[in-house]
C-alpha cells in the first residue's frame, strides 16, 4: 500500500506520492485538520511518519517522527487530535501508549508514557483521540478489546486518571475505536466483535449519554475499522 500515490492516467505507473516519497507497508493512517492544514500520520514498517497538506494543496515530505522525538520500538497503531492548535499524537508499541505534541513551530516534545500519567491498564489493542478546545480526549481498548477506558490530557499538561467505560458502553469487545469532538462534546463509536457499531457521547458537563447501536444500512459483511470526524 502506498499513501496518496499518484499515477499517470495513460500508463497507470507510479510517479511520486504527494508527500515526496513512497511509503510501503502501511498498516494505519490517522488524519486531523488544524486550521487550514491537514496533518497525516502513517504507520509504515512499524515506524511513524508525518506530513502536512497546506491550504494551497502542497505537501511537506514525510518525516520519521522518531527522528524528532526518539525511538519507542515497533509501533502498531496511532491516533491524532488537534488541541489548542497543536497536533497531539499517541502511538502504541508493545501494548503501551506514548504521547507527543507537535507545536505550531514544528518542534516535537519527547515521548511521554501515558500509563505513567493516567494509570496502568492492560495491553492496548485500539486507540482513538479527539481534541476539544485545549484538551485532548484519549480512548483505548485493552485486554484484547474486552475493556475500554477514557482519559483527558488537559491544556495545562496534566492528565485525568483512566476511567472505565463499562458503565457507559456496556459489556462488549471492541475491534476498533473512533472519536470526534462536536460542539465541545466527545463523540465515541466502537465496532465490536459481534459485528455491531455502538455510539455514545460525553457531554461538556462530564456526563455520558446512553450507548446506542448504530444501524449500518447498506453495509454487508464483517465490520472492521471505523473512523469519525466532528464538525459544527
Amino acid at each position: 500500500m502506498v499513501l496518496a500515490r499518484l499515477a499517470t492516467p495513460a500508463a497507470g505507473g507510479p510517479l511520486l506520492d504527494a508527500a515526496g516519497e513512497h511509503l510501503t507497508g502501511i498498516t494505519q493512517v490517522s488524519t486531523v485538520s488544524i486550521g487550514t492544514d491537514l496533518h497525516v500520520v502513517a504507520v509504515a514498517g512499524g515506524k511513524v511518519f508525518h506530513t502536512v497538506r497546506n491550504a494551497a494543496g502542497s505537501w511537506t515530505p514525510f518525516g520519521d517522527v522518531a527522528g524528532a522525538v526518539g525511538p519507542i520500538g515497533t509501533v502498531t497503531s496511532v491516533a491524532t487530535a488537534s488541541a489548542g492548535g497543536q497536533l497531539q499524537l499517541v502511538a502504541v508499541t508493545g501494548g503501551k501508549a506514548f504521547h507527543t505534541i507537535r507545536a505550531t513551530t514544528g518542534t516535537w516534545t519527547v515521548w511521554g508514557d501515558v500509563a505513567g500519567a493516567a494509570g496502568a491498564t492492560g495491553a492496548i489493542s485500539s486507540v482513538a483521540m479527539a481534541g476539544a478546545g485545549g484538551d485532548a480526549h484519549l480512548v483505548i481498548a485493552t485486554d484484547n478489546g474486552t475493556r475500554q477506558y477514557h482519559t483527558i490530557r488537559y491544556a495545562n499538561g496534566t492528565w485525568a486518571p483512566f476511567g472505565d467505560l463499562k458503565d457507559y458502553l456496556g459489556t462488549l469487545t471492541a475491534k476498533s475505536l473512533a472519536a470526534g469532538a462536536v460542539d465541545g462534546e466527545l463523540q465515541l463509536a466502537v465496532t465490536t466483535t459481534d459485528n455491531r457499531i455502538v455510539h455514545t457521547l460525553r457531554h461538556t458537563d462530564r456526563t455520558w449519554g446512553t450507548a446506542a447501536q448504530v444501524t449500518a444500512q447498506g453495509i454487508t459483511g464483517t465490520l472492521g475499522s471505523i473512523s469519525l470526524a466532528g464538525t459544527l
